[in-house]
């Protein structure tokens, strides 16, 4: 059979789209795979749910309360360990009180034992709390008529200004109650009711504190303007209620200082009204907000708690062992840190 020209060249041209045919698909193959492994990445992000442990959202979002904690098993056991310096309730070489424990009659045969001298032999002791109840302090002024005619009047000591009001004690249990153990207005009053038999006004609560904040606020500044210039400044933001309303308790602070101001903004905004120059002397420690990132520092660090929390999060959704590797070389430096001295800092 003879095969003219004409269809030589037709089956090579043939053979040519067959070859760059096969070659496209092949490329369309590679590029679907990448497209895949994307997919199956994404996939595998969105089934593992993010919480507290594995990434910067707050622990109050957590639908079940019960979080993974960033540390390592340290090999020892639970409690306290050994050289541990204990606060064991130790027995008072002067009490207050002395209730000796003398017997009347011999429990064995009945006799009476009045007349026999009594023998030391052992003590124990209960720590009490005495009744707590106001103390009710008047002050009465008294006028003298000088020779020269003036009438001197007794002046009242400093802040009585009112006919009856409360003491400088009843305000700073109200004050470390409110602020240092957060303690509700509502459970200040049935606090002072119940245990100090001192029936006290939600609203009195409410003036005492405003009045408590206005003599803090100097040095409130004053802690704020510390740590402006520190060489190390640590921020963070946490979600609260303010008046109903979600709002935001902004944090800033050194190894001795803390700054607390709360927001209904979480943005920017809220830090610039703050601190309008940045931190242009510290080392910014922060998570990896956009906010705080864009805060003016001399240095930006992100925090190792939420490095850690992210790096759970890739382990979860991909099994990456990079981030197992990563997260281990963190851990052994937290470890590492409390055994270096200042020399070591040094050098």
């Amino acid at each position: 059979m003879e095969i003219n020209g004409t269809q030589i060249i037709l089956e090579q041209c043939e053979y040519d789209a067959l070859i760059a045919e096969n070659v496209a698909l092949k490329a369309r193959v590679k590029e679907l795979e990448e497209l895949v492994k994307q997919l199956q990445v994404q996939i595998n992000t969105l089934l593992t749910k993010k919480n507290s442990s594995n990434s910067s959202i707050p622990p109050s979002t957590d639908l079940t309360r019960k979080n993974r904690s960033l540390r390592t098993l340290s090999g020892k056991k639970p409690g306290g360990q050994s050289g541990h310096e204990g606060h064991t309730l130790i027995m008072t070489d002067t009490p207050d009180e002395t209730h000796k424990l003398i017997p009347d009659y011999c429990n064995q045969c009945g006799n009476e034992l009045a007349e026999i001298e009594a023998q030391f032999e052992s003590k124990r002791q209960v720590v009490e709390m005495p009744p707590i109840k106001p103390l009710y302090i008047e002050f009465q002024s008294y006028s003298k008529i000088c020779t020269c005619g003036h009438k001197q009047i007794g002046n009242y000591p400093c802040g009585v200004t009112n006919h009856i009001q409360y003491g400088a004690s009843i305000e700073a249990i109200i004050g470390y109650q409110s602020v240092y153990q957060y303690t509700p207005f509502k459970r200040l009053r049935e606090l002072f009711n119940h245990c100090f038999h001192l029936p006290i006004s939600e609203g009195s609560i409410d003036n005492i504190l405003k009045r408590l904040s206005a003599k803090a606020l100097p040095l409130y500044q004053a802690i704020k303007g510390q740590i402006e210039m520190s060489e190390q400044v640590g921020g963070d933001e946490t979600g609260v209620k303010i008046n109903g309303k979600k709002g935001w308790l902004f944090t800033f602070q050194t190894s001795a200082l803390t700054f607390l101001s709360v927001s209904l903004s979480r943005g920017f905004d809220t830090i610039q009204s703050l601190f309008k120059n940045g931190f242009p002397f510290s080392v910014y420690v922060t998570d990896c907000l956009v906010a705080q990132l864009k805060t003016v520092a001399k240095a930006h660090q992100l925090c190792t708690s939420h490095l850690l929390r992210e790096l759970n999060n890739f382990i979860d959704a991909l099994g990456c062992q990079w981030s197992m590797e990563m997260k281990q070389l963190l851990q052994q430096a937290i470890e590492l840190k409390p055994q270096l001295t200042c020399d070591d800092y040094l050098h």
